[in-house]
C-alpha cells in the first residue's frame, strides 16, 4: 500500500528569481507518475498536477510514450501524485468554506467552484493547506511543494482547511499568522470531542511543531 505524503515546504517569493518559480509552475509542472480520480472510475499513467487551485483542466498520458490528454476539472476529484519513494501527495478538488470559526461551522458559505488543495491527513476528518495567490511546484522525482506570494502583515499567510466525512466542501479552521491561543481554539472547536487532542493541545512543546493535519491524525486514529 502507497504511504501517504505529508512534507510541505512553505516558501514566500520576495526576489525576482523566486517569483520566476511562479511563472515556470504556472506554465506548467513536469510529467510524473500518478494518477486521477474521476467522478466515474480512475486514469492511471502520467499526469501534470495542477499549479494552481483553480485550473480548468488537467494533463494526463497512460504511459511516457502515449499522447497527452486534458481532462477537465470539472470531471476530476483529485489528482494523486507519486514520489520516488512511493509515497503519494494528492491534490483534491473541492469547495471551500472560508469562512471561520463558531459562525463558519454553523453558517458556512460554500464557494461555488471547487479548487485544488493539498490535503494533508486522511480519515474521517481530512485536513488541508493551501493560500491565497498558492503555486504547487512538483519536481520530477514527484515531490510537492507551496509558493505563495500572500501574506499578512505579521508573516507569511498559509490557511488550513478541514472536511468531514460526508461533506463536499473544506471548511477554514486558522490561518498560519493567527495567534497560538486562537489556532487552539480553533482546533478544538472540530476536535475538541477527542480526549487525545485535547491532551496535545495542552502541550506546550508538541503544541508548538505541530499542524491542523496532526492533531487530525490524532482524532482520526482515537475515533
Amino acid at each position: 500500500m502507497k504511504k501517504t505524503l505529508s512534507i510541505v515546504t512553505l516558501i514566500l517569493i520576495f526576489s525576482f528569481s523566486a517569483n520566476s518559480q511562479i511563472v515556470k509552475s504556472i506554465i506548467g509542472n513536469p510529467w510524473t507518475k500518478g494518477e486521477i480520480v474521476m467522478t466515474k472510475g480512475v486514469k492511471k499513467g502520467f499526469v501534470k498536477a495542477p499549479a494552481v487551485p483553480n485550473v480548468k483542466t488537467v494533463k494526463y498520458k497512460t504511459n511516457e510514450n502515449a499522447n497527452e490528454e486534458e481532462i477537465p476539472s470539472s470531471e476530476i476529484k483529485e489528482v494523486r501524485i507519486f514520489n520516488t519513494n512511493g509515497e503519494v501527495s494528492i491534490l483534491e478538488n473541492t469547495k471551500i468554506n472560508p469562512i471561520g470559526g463558531k459562525y463558519g461551522k454553523k453558517h458556512p458559505k460554500v464557494s461555488k467552484k471547487p479548487a485544488f488543495i493539498l490535503r494533508i491527513a486522511t480519515g474521517y476528518f481530512n485536513a488541508y493547506i493551501s493560500a491565497y495567490n498558492v503555486s504547487y511546484n512538483v519536481n520530477k522525482e514527484g515531490y510537492i511543494k507551496i509558493v505563495t506570494r500572500g501574506y499578512a502583515e505579521n508573516g507569511i499567510c498559509f490557511n488550513y482547511y478541514i472536511k468531514e466525512e460526508g461533506k463536499d466542501f473544506a471548511n477554514l479552521v486558522y490561518e498560519s499568522t493567527f495567534l497560538k491561543a486562537q489556532k487552539k481554539q480553533f482546533i478544538k472547536l472540530w476536535l475538541g470531542d477527542c480526549p487525545a487532542v485535547v491532551e496535545k493541545l495542552n502541550d506546550r512543546k508538541f503544541f508548538k511543531n505541530a499542524d491542523l493535519g496532526t492533531f487530525v491524525n490524532i482524532y482520526n486514529k482515537n475515533k
